[in-house]
């Protein structure tokens, strides 16, 4: 999602105060998911929610669907990650097998037609 006036990767005031506020909840992210303490990694998710609306977001539908359980499986089992501006958050021809939560900043979505049952390639102008 970018926004008018800035490009993708560029931060806004607001978010660059969220990211200075992030280190003490996010610690709980840091080890392997199996080492985790689950009040903290609940304390990490109930720190983001609220944070959300302080930067001009909202979740989204399905998400709100699924309920703060399904949030809170979801960090313990994710990983933490940083990406630099322009690199890929899934490579290329990956199975998609894990959610990805941006918690601050924006990304482009960029998909390409499947490629068809038979192994041929996609052809040539193929919606993306």
């Amino acid at each position: 999602m970018a926004f008018a006036g800035r490009k993708v990767g560029e931060l806004s005031p607001a978010e660059e105060e969220f990211l200075g506020e992030a280190a003490a909840p996010l610690a709980a992210l840091v080890p392997d998911p199996v080492r985790r303490e689950e009040p903290l990694v609940g304390e990490a998710l109930g720190w983001w929610l609220r944070s959300i609306p302080t930067l001009g977001f909202r979740l989204a539908p399905e998400l709100e669907a699924a309920g703060e359980q399904a949030l809170e499986r979801a960090f313990q089992r994710g990983r933490l990650a940083v990406a630099s501006r322009g690199e890929k958050l899934q490579v290329e021809g990956d199975e998609a097998r894990y959610y990805i939560v941006l918690l601050v900043g924006s990304c482009r979505l960029r998909c390409r037609a499947p490629a068809p049952k038979t192994g041929a390639p996609p052809k040539a102008g193929a919606a993306r």
